[in-house]
């Protein structure tokens, strides 16, 4: 086992967790920057930073109760499938690693 190697993954791993912590820090700096000039987008030689709307939805009761309906029609059209071996089963490998909860001011 080659402990040189997780130990890099670990660190590089905490070294882009403190970048996006700044990274959202800056976002935050930029999006209130932008606003107090009321601009909606700023371009230079690095490239383009854009306002950009978002738009979301709130459904009424009885959207909800519909799509919960199909939903659970889906799930059990699934279920029926798997079960019958309708469905085709994949499995792949992936990493995974769960680093031991630290905060990022004690790093």
């Amino acid at each position: 086992m080659n402990k040189e190697l997780y130990e890099r993954h670990f660190e590089i791993r905490r070294q882009i967790a403190k970048l996006e912590e700044q990274e959202e820090e800056i976002k935050k700096a930029i999006t209130e920057d932008l606003t107090n000039l009321e601009a909606r987008k700023y371009s230079s030689h690095f490239g383009t930073w854009s306002l950009c709307p978002k738009v979301s939805w709130t459904y009424s009761e009885h959207a909800e109760e519909k799509l919960a309906e199909l939903k659970e029609k889906i799930t059990h059209t699934k279920q029926d499938d798997e079960t019958s071996g309708k469905a085709t089963k994949t499995e792949t490998s992936f990493l995974r690693f769960q680093a031991i909860k630290i905060h990022p001011s004690n790093l």
